[in-house]
């Protein structure tokens, strides 16, 4: 960690550069990912959302074939996804650990207005535990371009 001090007194200005190791960052790995819809889909009840187009994959937990990552490294992890309904379709998501609902959502996208919500989840996870989004009814999902991405991510906080 880099840290960059500036000290005023009133006859001299300094910056300080100090450079220091703090010990729990050596202990938490680099464990991140991020994946998107490559298209608009439907997706059937009970059914997992596969998010296939993979933008980092940090410690290769996420699978883009199942939609599931996968922790390597036991600890504290983030997750999140962000999602746009299509005009006049409703969509119901949760995030899913080892088979069980962390957090849910259910979103109404109104007429000609595609609009987006999201959900997020913290949990403690051991290594081999999976984690992934699931429709809890039939959803409806609207992705175009850079303005309208439907997305699940998760970082490890702490190992």
């Amino acid at each position: 960690m880099n840290l960059y001090l500036y000290e005023t007194n009133p006859t001299q200005q300094t910056l300080h550069f100090v450079s220091f190791v703090i010990p729990e960052d050596l202990k938490t790995p680099t464990i991140l990912f991020r994946a998107q819809l490559a298209s608009t889909i439907t997706v059937s009840t009970g059914q997992d959302v596969v998010f296939t187009r993979v933008e980092v994959n940090e410690g290769q937990g996420y699978n883009k074939v199942t939609g599931k990552f996968t922790a390597s490294v036991a600890g504290l992890y983030h997750f999140a996804v962000h999602y746009c309904t299509q005009d006049n379709k409703w969509v119901y998501l949760e995030i899913v650990h080892n088979g069980k609902s962390l957090q849910s959502s259910a979103h109404y996208g109104a007429a000609s207005a595609y609009q987006c919500s999201s959900l997020q989840a913290y949990v403690v996870i051991v290594m081999g535990d999976t984690v992934w989004v699931r429709t809890t009814a039939t959803s409806h999902l609207f992705q175009s371009g850079s303005l309208y991405t439907n997305t699940f991510s998760g970082v490890l906080i702490r190992a």
